[in-house]
């Protein structure tokens, strides 16, 4: 969440306008989204590693972690132009790596066998 909203706040000290949608229905980004949202992903992302964890988490969660980051992106592409489309596309990205890196390293690793 800081991460993003470090990137949130940065946007708009150079005036970059977050904006989504088009005519009456678009929107502004605000804080308080960025506030909301980004711990909703890591909520998410806890449920999916939670399930795995005792099965090779270390292996599955950076592809499903992947998955759901080009998935998310997704939004940012279709509902913002310019850049508040770089500037939203870098924010998922940034908190998706923060995500993925977290779960990665606190998934059991499985036990090394030794060879005699």
């Amino acid at each position: 969440m800081i991460v993003a909203l470090a990137i949130w706040t940065l946007a708009r000290l150079l005036g970059v306008e977050l904006t989504v949608g088009n005519g009456q229905d678009a929107g502004h980004v605000s804080a308080a989204d960025v506030v909301v949202t980004a711990p909703l992903a890591g909520l998410v992302g806890l449920g999916a590693w939670a399930q795995r964890a005792r099965r090779r988490a270390d292996r599955f969660w950076p592809a499903v972690g992947g998955t759901a980051l080009a998935i998310s992106i997704i939004g940012p592409i279709w509902l913002a132009d310019g850049l508040a489309c770089v500037v939203l596309i870098g924010m998922h990205v940034a908190v998706g790596l923060v995500l993925i890196t977290g779960f990665t390293r606190r998934s059991p690793r499985p036990a090394r066998q030794q060879s005699h």
